[in-house]
């Protein structure tokens, strides 16, 4: 392209390659979807945000008219999955620990169907003392959420125990010597609050496993590549055995970076041997999908009188909810983006990452720097 076209484009309106089939209304979204003799899912949620799993009752479910199969905990392997922490199921196993995780799955003729006979599903719970903020997790006597955190598989050299997911510093400069310059010195402590993606499509996904036993699996997701290692983790299946595909998506922001509901469609579909579609509705995505993380984040800047800063030192204190999906990276990203736009020679930038008994958060556009950087404009 020669430098007369390209200048020629700037400030163009360049047509979206899906516009016109968005524009028509042929754009096809999960809910679109549909394949031959395929059923329906729904899922029961736990009603506590700590608790052992003591047993199921599903044959009133079973015996609900309309009603192919109902899906637990018991029904699957030890599998688990995560982006860096290999720490959670595809559904709740021997114990839940958020209000809304999955706790059963069911597959039946009709959505309507479906939804009826989840809440015929009973469980028996023992209740736990749940660990609602980090602080609370922190503490000696706290509940531990993750008992064999330490066995967990790990992509990065995490510093954990108890409810600590891990613990992140940074650092460049001298910290003392800059803050022995700077004339002036601000320090405060901020903290932001959770935040729904509210993308217009609920979480949803569709599969289909052919003769061979090979399943594709159509999903609402932002990475096909982390759906078909996620679901192949949890359901201990081969990578070659799933086949991921994404159609029009309707919002994601980062809520459907990691998995949602693929797989247990999966699983529902490999075990029915039909097609079995799922989509939350939107309470369901609000309580079991993932959100903005809650911080609070101390920061402590100096600057000289002319203007010019030197030093800054930051603390993040990080709720990673119930499970680690994205957090590790979140909390790291947050720590490289504590300076802001701006040269300062000397940052020491620390972070924490705890347990709590919430659903799950993770990816949200900015990737932990929007919440850093609200303490750093701020001051």
């Amino acid at each position: 392209m020669s430098g007369e076209n390209e200048a020629g484009a700037v400030g163009q309106s360049i047509p979206r390659l899906e516009v016109r089939e968005k524009t028509t209304g042929r754009a096809q979204y999960i809910a679109d979807m549909s394949r031959p003799g395929m059923l329906h899912g729904a899922i029961l949620q736990s009603p506590y945000a700590h608790a052992r799993i003591l047993s199921y009752d599903v044959s009133e479910a079973l015996a609900m008219p309309g009603v192919v199969d109902v899906l637990t905990g018991d029904d699957l392997g030890d599998g688990r999955m995560g982006a860096f922490i290999k720490d959670e199921h595809a559904i709740a196993k021997h114990k839940v620990r958020y209000v809304g995780e999955p706790v059963a799955a069911v597959a039946a003729e009709t959505e309507t169907i479906a939804r009826w006979a989840a809440r015929l599903i009973q469980i028996e719970y023992e209740e736990l003392a749940a660990v609602l903020t980090p602080d609370e997790g922190l503490a000696d006597d706290a509940p531990i959420i993750h008992e064999d955190l330490e066995d967990y598989i790990k992509v990065f050299p995490a510093v954990c125990g108890g409810n600590l997911v891990s613990r992140t510093e940074l650092s460049q400069g001298d910290l003392d010597k800059g803050f022995a310059e700077a004339d002036f010195i601000v320090e405060g402590t901020y903290e932001t609050p959770a935040q729904a993606h509210l993308a217009i499509e609920p979480c949803g996904a569709l599969a289909e496993m052919d003769a061979s036993g090979r399943v594709t699996l159509w999903s609402a997701n932002q990475s096909v590549f982390r759906v078909q290692a996620n679901v192949c983790e949890s359901l201990g299946l081969p990578m070659s055995k799933l086949r991921s595909l994404t159609p029009r998506i309707g919002g994601g922001f980062g809520n459907k970076m990691e998995a949602h509901v693929q797989p247990l469609v999966v699983a529902l579909a490999m075990r029915t041997g039909r097609p079995v579609k799922l989509i939350l509705s939107r309470e369901e995505d609000f309580e079991c999908v993932r959100a903005r993380h809650p911080m609070r984040v101390r920061c402590k800047t100096g600057v000289r009188n002319d203007g010019t800063l030197v030093a800054r030192d930051v603390e993040v204190l990080l709720d990673c909810g119930a499970y680690g999906d994205d957090s590790p990276g979140v909390l790291g990203y947050s720590l490289l983006m504590a300076r802001g736009p701006y040269n300062i020679p000397n940052v020491r930038s620390v972070g924490r990452l705890v347990y709590t008994n919430k659903m799950r958060f993770g990816a949200f556009r900015g990737f932990g720097n929007p919440k850093v950087n609200f303490a750093g404009e701020t001051q």
